[in-house]
């Protein structure tokens, strides 16, 4: 039977909001307003939950049971929301969402202290609250923070990264870090975490082949979006944010050698300027003219589509095989909804 993909994404989020909303009702109960709305307040403003539709399409396909995997996708927004936290405040981030970011809300203080607290309701959500038997808590346990390191590690590279000389950076590092930072908890983690939900193990390989090029391709999409946001897109992060944070990307790579010597000078300076100082907001709206005016974002979007087409590959040979249902059409509409997406 097919699957209608916008009914069944707004059933997985209507579905992995409540349980997600239900659980931190109970655990902030009592608590001092500012705390309990320190920790909140990236849960309410409602992300797409596209990691939580991909991990239950997989798990349906392979059997694995809507019910333990929606409530394992609760657990895995909670996850995500901690990350995006702490993404924000060393990125000195400004906005999330369409709304003040978690350090400028709460003051960076209170923000560590509420992401502290938020870290000890993840393993406790997973052990009480997703419905696993003693045999499956274990593998899952395991695979989801297996993911939260990889994806930890990734994020001290691009941190490194931002240290050294912007002319270093080549597609190969670009590729390692959205390997390690995106795909790990993107694409690649919901895909295992419904395999072992679902007892399929042979599977991995082909999972973590597919979640790395999907990963990339969710990526550079990112990146794009975030040169074209212009603030009026729904993309929920401030216009030119990469830019101010000095970001190395693949657009970067790109717009360093296809732009004017003048405007490759601008960029390397730019980009050259110590972790923590602030770019001129008129040096970010400069760069970001340097970077479209390259056909940098052009670049960017075949390359996602290219990589969207070797995740289709997998998924096509050696996933929809083992799965059931209209699962497999359904994973194929959402795998080109991911890549091709505007906001």
């Amino acid at each position: 039977m097919p699957i209608d993909l916008d009914a069944y994404t707004a059933k997985v989020r209507r579905d992995v909001f409540a349980v997600l909303d239900g659980w931190l009702e109970r655990k902030t109960a009592g608590m001092a307003p500012g705390l309990r709305g320190c920790i909140t307040a990236y849960p309410r403003r409602r992300g797409k939950a596209l990691r939580s539709v991909l991990l239950c399409l997989f798990a349906g396909g392979l059997g694995g049971g809507y019910r333990k995997a929606s409530r394992l996708a609760a657990a895995y927004e909670l996850l995500e929301n901690w990350g995006l936290g702490r993404d924000d405040l060393m990125d000195h981030a400004e906005t999330r969402r369409g709304g003040p970011a978690l350090h400028r809300l709460c003051g960076e203080e209170a923000a560590i202290n509420a992401l502290d607290l938020t870290a000890t309701y993840i393993p406790e959500m997973l052990y009480a609250n997703c419905l696993l038997g003693p045999r499956e808590f274990g593998p899952v346990f395991g695979e989801f923070y297996a993911g939260v390191r990889r994806a930890l590690q990734g994020q001290h590279l691009e941190l490194v990264w931002r240290g050294r000389p912007p002319r270093e950076f080549s597609p190969r590092a670009y590729f390692r870090l959205a390997d390690m930072k995106t795909s790990s908890y993107t694409t690649e983690g919901p895909c295992r975490l419904a395999a072992v939900l679902a007892g399929r193990y042979d599977l991995f390989g082909a999972i973590d082949v597919f979640g790395r090029h999907l990963g990339a391709a969710f990526q550079l999409m990112d990146d794009v979006l975030d040169l074209e946001n212009d603030g009026g897109t729904g993309f929920g992060k401030a216009p030119g944010n990469d830019i101010r944070e000095g970001k190395r990307t693949l657009l970067l790579w790109r717009a360093l050698r296809r732009s004017s010597p003048a405007d490759r000078s601008f960029l390397l300076r730019l980009y050259s300027r110590p972790p923590g100082s602030p770019p001129a907001e008129a040096d970010v709206a400069r760069a970001r003219e340097v970077m479209l005016a390259s056909g940098a974002a052009e670049y960017c979007r075949s390359a996602a589509a290219a990589r969207t087409g070797s995740a289709m590959a997998v998924l096509d040979r050696a996933l929809l095989p083992a799965m059931s249902g209209g699962y497999g059409e359904a994973l194929r509409a959402f795998v080109r909804r991911l890549s091709g997406r505007t906001s």
